[in-house]
C-alpha cells in the first residue's frame, strides 16, 4: 500500500477529526457526571501552574501518573483558568487526533477502506466517546498509540530514519504520559528486532526522558519519590488493588481482565477476533504486538470492572480489528453476493447498520446524556454541587480548609481538601493513600480539626460504608450543625474553627 499522505487523505484524516470533535465536545462539561480522578488531575495541573509538585495538601513525585498530562494542562488553565470543562477539551482534542492519525496509519498498511472503517469506529463508538470525554491521563495514550503505529508501520516500509524518529518520540511520550505508556517503548523495540543494537538504542532512548524526569523529582521532593516509587513497585509484584494473594492473584486478574475486556461492551470481542483479519501479515504481527502490550500493563495495574479507565489505549489496536473485521465482511459481500442490490444491502447490514447505531447512540448521548456502569462514582447533581461551593465561598476566608469530595474541590476557592487526605493525615489507609502516611508529605495540615467547613455528598458516604477510618470522621463532622443543604449534599459548620 502506498504510504504517501496526499492531500486528499490529508482531508480525509482532518474529516474523520472533525467528526470525533463533533461527538466530543457538544455539553461536554454536563456529561457524563463529573469523575473524582477528572478533580484529582484538574488540582494537580493547578499546583504544576503555580510551580508546586502537589495535589490538595500532599506533595506529589508523578509516580503513579507521570508529569505530561499536567504539564499539557497547567498552561491551557493559565489561559481558561481553573475549569474542568478545560481538562476535558483537551482530552477530546488529544482523543479527535488520534482519530485522523489511526486512518493514516491503517491506509498505510491495509488500504482506504479498512482504514475509514477504522477511525470511524474510533471518532464515533459510543463506549471510545464516552471515555473521550473524561479527562483522564490514559487519553493522551490514544494519540501516541495511533502515531507509534503509523511511524513504525513507515518506518518498516521505508528504512527512513525520520520514521524511527518519531517512532521514538511518540514512545517516549508514551511513557512520559502514563505507566500504560510502557508498552510503546518495548513495542518500537520489537518492531526493530532482529537488529538487537538498534532496537535497544531505540528502547533507552524513548525510556530516557521518563528516566530522567523520574529522577529530577527524586532530587525535587526526594521523600515523596521514595515512598511512591516503593508502594508502585509493591504494587506491580506484590501488592493487588482491591485484593489479597499477592503474585498469584496479580496473575489471575490479567486473566479476569481480559474477560471484562471482552465483556465491557459487545463489539470488543469483535475487535479482539478482527486483530486477526488483518490482510497483510506483517500488518497483523504488528497491530497484534501492539495490542499485546498494551494490555499486559493495563491488565496487570487495576480492574477493569466498573472503571476501564486504564483499558483506553487498547481502543486503538480496537478499531484497527473492527476495520479489519468489516472490511474483510464487505470482501466477502462483494466477492459471494449476486446482483448490485442484494449486494448493497448486504453491504448495509455489514457496515451501516453496527457503526451507524454507534454513531447514533454517541450523538444522542451527546445531545441528552451519557450513562456509565460507575455513575454511583460520578457528580451527576452538578447544579447542586455549584450551589454548595457557591454558598461556602461566600463564607470563607483566606487560608480557611474546606473538606470535599475530589471531584467538586475545583469549585472552590479556599484551601479545598479531599476526605481521603483528611483519613491519610490520621495515618489511617483509604483509597490509594497508604497507612502511616508521612506527615511531611503534606504541606498544609488537612485535619478535620483545622476545616472550616465539610461538605458532605452521596460518594462520600458511599466510601462511609467500606472505611471504618471515614466512618468515624465523618460521625464527628456529623456533629457540627448543617448551615446549608443543596439536593443530597450537606455542608456542615465547625464550630470551633
Amino acid at each position: 500500500m502506498g504510504g504517501g499522505v496526499g492531500w486528499r487523505h490529508g482531508l480525509a484524516a482532518l474529516g474523520l477529526t472533525l467528526l470525533a470533535l463533533a461527538l466530543r465536545l457538544p455539553r461536554l462539561l454536563e456529561t457524563p457526571g463529573w469523575d473524582p480522578d477528572e478533580g484529582y488531575n484538574l488540582e494537580i495541573a493547578w499546583q504544576l501552574l503555580h510551580g508546586r509538585a502537589q495535589a490538595f495538601a500532599v506533595s506529589q513525585s508523578f509516580v503513579q501518573h507521570p508529569v505530561l498530562f499536567y504539564a499539557l494542562l497547567a498552561p491551557l488553565l493559565a489561559l481558561a483558568g481553573k475549569e474542568l470543562l478545560v481538562a476535558r477539551a483537551l482530552v477530546a482534542v488529544v482523543g479527535a487526533l488520534a482519530v485522523g492519525v489511526l486512518y493514516l496509519a491503517v491506509r498505510s498498511s491495509a488500504g482506504t477502506r479498512a482504514a475509514v472503517l477504522a477511525a470511524v469506529t474510533l471518532a464515533g463508538a459510543h463506549f471510545v466517546v464516552l471515555h473521550g470525554r473524561l479527562a483522564y491521563t490514559y487519553n493522551l495514550l490514544l494519540l501516541w498509540a495511533a502515531l507509534s503505529l503509523w511511524f513504525v508501520t513507515r518506518w518498516e516500509q521505508t528504512r527512513a530514519l525520520r520514521w524511527l524518529l518519531g517512532t521514538v518520540i511518540a514512545a517516549a511520550l508514551g511513557l512520559l504520559s502514563d505507566q500504560v505508556g510502557l508498552a510503546l517503548p518495548i513495542f518500537v523495540a520489537a518492531r526493530v528486532l532482529p537488529r538487537r543494537r538498534l532496537a535497544l538504542g531505540v528502547l533507552g532512548a524513548s525510556v530516557a526522558p521518563a528516566v530522567l524526569a523520574a529522577l529530577a523529582m527524586a532530587i525535587v521532593e526526594p521523600g515523596a519519590s521514595a515512598q511512591d516509587w516503593a508502594k508502585s513497585l509493591r504494587r506491580v509484584v506484590v501488592e493487588t488493588p482491591g485484593l489479597s494473594g499477592g503474585p498469584a492473584t496479580r496473575l489471575a486478574l490479567w486473566f479476569v481482565n481480559y474477560l471484562h475486556l471482552l465483556r465491557a461492551e459487545w463489539w470488543l470481542p469483535l475487535a479482539v477476533a478482527g486483530l486477526f483479519c488483518v490482510r497483510d501479515l506483517t500488518g497483523r504481527r504488528r497491530v497484534l504486538t501492539l495490542a499485546g502490550l498494551t494490555a499486559l500493563p493495563a491488565f496487570a495495574l487495576r480492574d477493569l470492572e466498573p472503571f476501564f479507565r486504564t483499558g483506553i489505549p487498547l481502543f486503538v489496536p480496537a478499531a484497527v480489528g473492527i476495520g479489519a473485521l468489516l472490511d474483510a465482511g464487505l470482501g466477502l459481500v462483494f466477492r459471494s453476493v449476486p446482483g448490485r442490490p442484494a449486494r448493497v444491502g448486504a453491504a448495509a447490514l455489514v457496515i451501516a447498520l453496527p457503526l451507524g447505531l454507534e454513531l447514533a447512540r454517541s450523538a444522542g448521548a451527546a445531545a441528552t446524556s451519557f450513562q456509565t456502569r460507575f455513575d454511583w462514582a460520578l457528580v451527576t447533581d452538578q447544579r447542586s454541587a455549584r450551589e454548595t461551593a457557591t454558598y461556602v465561598n461566600f463564607q470563607v476566608r483566606t487560608g480557611d480548609v474546606i473538606l470535599v469530595s475530589p471531584h467538586v474541590a475545583w469549585l472552590y476557592d479556599a484551601r479545598a481538601v479531599d476526605f481521603f487526605q483528611a483519613v491519610a493525615w490520621t495515618g489511617e489507609s483509604i483509597a490509594f493513600y497508604p497507612a502511616g502516611l508521612s506527615r511531611a508529605r503534606f504541606k498544609f495540615e488537612p485535619s478535620v480539626e483545622r476545616a472550616r467547613f465539610a461538605a458532605i455528598d452521596p460518594f462520600w458516604r458511599q466510601w462511609v460504608e467500606v472505611s471504618v477510618a471515614l466512618a468515624q470522621l465523618t460521625a464527628r463532622i456529623e456533629q457540627w450543625p448543617e448551615v446549608y443543604r443543596a439536593g443530597e449534599i450537606s455542608v456542615r459548620r465547625n464550630p470551633a474553627a
